[in-house]
């Protein structure tokens, strides 16, 4: 996640018998380039790190126009934890005409340490969809989705107001699938894919400025979503990620060679 700094766990044989010289025979792999910042900072040289998205498999590439209908439909797709901030949009959608509808969807935990705390997250969530008189407007659907692209294939626009975000692996796909998004203003983060004004915008975390700009998404030139989807086709492919992988083993591999 979108960290200052990092520890990892070493076995104690692994310590004594690697240590430090871990360092020279391996290849770090960072989904952000905040994140490969962090490992140079750490004593990494810039060779030694990958700065790889995580990839996108081709059928998001694949996803339809939506048929325009009078309902607009605001996608937010993420694991139901406070910091995905769910709650935050449902904050927005007080300020967006009736014809904006919100669908949250995602997995939900049904055990685990942060059963406790997830748990009363959703119970709130569900209480102030009810409180704000938003029952017919919002949609939640809290349970593993295998199916994603058929929630991107009926949504006009993406959202992810996460906080502490390494990436957002649903920003990429969004893309991918050519619809609009609107995103925390963590520009280091998300700045790397989402241009405002052209396929989106970066947003700090005020509800009615928000509201602006979900409603701006209706201006966006679909020209433009095409490029910034084509960008992606280009940087995170799965077929494109999968043979990077082979070429950076390959490396590693003729490295430890030349030095044996």
């Amino acid at each position: 996640n979108d960290i200052e700094n990092f520890n990892f766990y070493m076995p104690i044989i692994f310590k004594l018998t690697v240590g430090e010289k871990l360092k020279n025979k391996n290849k770090i792999i960072v989904i952000s380039k905040k994140l490969e910042k962090v490992f140079l900072n750490h004593g990494y040289y810039k060779e030694q790190i990958w700065h790889k998205p995580n990839p996108v498999d081709k059928k998001f590439f694949l996803i339809s126009e939506k048929k325009k209908t009078d309902k607009i439909v605001i996608l937010h797709l993420a694991k139901f934890i406070p910091r995905k901030k769910q709650d935050f949009m449902i904050s927005v959608m007080k300020f967006l005409p009736d014809k904006y509808h919100l669908n949250l969807v995602g997995p939900f935990e049904n055990e685990g340490i942060y059963y406790d705390r997830d748990s009363e997250y959703l119970k709130k969530l569900k209480k102030n969809i009810f409180d704000y008189g938003l029952t017919e407007r919002v949609t939640i659907l809290n349970n593993y989705v295998d199916n994603p692209e058929k929630y991107y294939e009926l949504s006009d626009i993406f959202v992810l107001p996460s906080v502490n975000e390494g990436l957002g692996t649903t920003l990429l796909e969004a893309i991918a699938s050519r619809r609009p998004v609107v995103c925390n203003n963590l520009y280091n983060v998300f700045g790397e894919y989402v241009e405002n004004s052209k396929n989106g915008f970066l947003v700090e975390l005020d509800p009615k400025k928000w509201a602006r700009k979900i409603i701006d998404c209706g201006l966006l030139d679909d020209k433009e979503l095409k490029i910034a989807s084509e960008k992606i086709l280009r940087c995170a492919s799965e077929d494109l990620i999968i043979s990077k992988y082979n070429d950076e083993i390959i490396k590693i591999l003729e490295n430890e060679n030349s030095n044996s």
